[in-house]
């Protein structure tokens, strides 16, 4: 028998699945939905996209293993997924088994992603930056 404590996921972990769950309720139950999404109200009264236009689109491309579109949609969402989702879970098994060769989850890391989507949200409304806009 041995005396090592066992030691659980972190929380953090969670995120991976549920954001797998969603995008598969959202793959299968979008079909079920008429017509087509509202638009931003942000895009719509002031013709700037926010940080978040194009993330349904992106998503829609994604569930349907359409990367490319996803990307040209909403870069950030595909990257925070494809990348971060799997980022995520070896950071957790990081913890899990601490003998596992790779980065450690640090909250600045969730401050880095949120600031690079602010800026993401800024850069896609400059004209040298335009093709970061969805499409």
């Amino acid at each position: 028998m041995s005396d090592q404590k066992s030691v659980k996921w972190p929380d953090y972990v969670l995120l991976v699945p549920l954001i797998l769950i969603g995008l598969t309720a959202f793959r299968f139950l979008l079909p079920l939905v008429s017509g087509e999404f509202p638009k931003c109200p942000i895009y719509k009264f002031t013709g700037l996209h926010c940080p978040g236009c194009g993330g349904t689109r992106s998503a829609l491309a994604l569930v349907h293993f359409r990367i490319g579109e996803a990307f040209q949609q909403h870069a950030w969402f595909t990257v925070a997924v494809l990348l971060g989702l799997p980022l995520l879970l070896w950071m957790g098994a990081k913890v899990k088994w601490p003998s596992i060769p790779g980065p450690r989850y640090h909250d600045w890391w969730l401050w880095a992603g949120l600031t690079f989507l602010l800026a993401y949200g800024v850069l896609r409304n400059i004209e040298l930056f335009s093709w970061m806009a969805p499409r």
